[in-house]
């Protein structure tokens, strides 16, 4: 099955790193990268994927293509956040929280001559209502120090 939408942004988009600098400085210098960022998304959403909407559940994958690796893969996939904010307020999807987001996959990649994200979106084939209650927690390791080398138990005792 292939994606519903593609959308390609060229360039990087900013980190959480830049993200939290700008919130440091100043709530309107916040405000104007935010605005910036939304604007540049959807003006590559409005000339890619022109009134396409999605109404149920989705999953977004997202391609990184960074310059070089300067930056971790953990802090550029912050800027997801700001993808599904223009979306939503594109009204290509009709929320960013548990009911509408099925999943994510992100990859990462270097390509110095054109950095770029691409987003690709799918309508979900799990429809089934997100369970009122949690999954069992998984049990955690042995306290430091307590356990056998390597950390652990030595088995699951239960």
């Amino acid at each position: 099955m292939g994606y519903a939408i593609k959308i390609v942004v060229p360039g990087e988009l900013p980190d959480l790193n830049q993200y939290v600098k700008a919130a440091g400085a100043s709530p309107g210098d916040r405000a104007r990268l935010k605005a910036e960022i939304d604007a540049r998304i959807l003006n590559r959403f409005i000339a890619q994927a022109p009134g396409a909407k999605f109404e149920g559940r989705f999953v977004m994958w997202t391609n990184w293509y960074e310059a070089d690796r300067k930056r971790d893969p953990d802090n550029v996939a912050f800027a997801k956040k700001f993808v599904l904010d223009a979306l939503r307020k594109a009204g290509t999807i009709p929320g960013d929280g548990w009911k509408h987001i099925a999943g994510f996959k992100d990859l990462f990649f270097v390509d110095p001559d054109a950095p770029r994200v691409e987003v690709m979106l799918w309508a979900s084939d799990k429809q089934e209502p997100i369970p009122k209650r949690a999954a069992k927690p998984l049990r955690r390791a042995a306290a430091a120090g307590g356990g056998k080398e390597g950390g652990g138990d030595g088995g699951d005792k239960g």
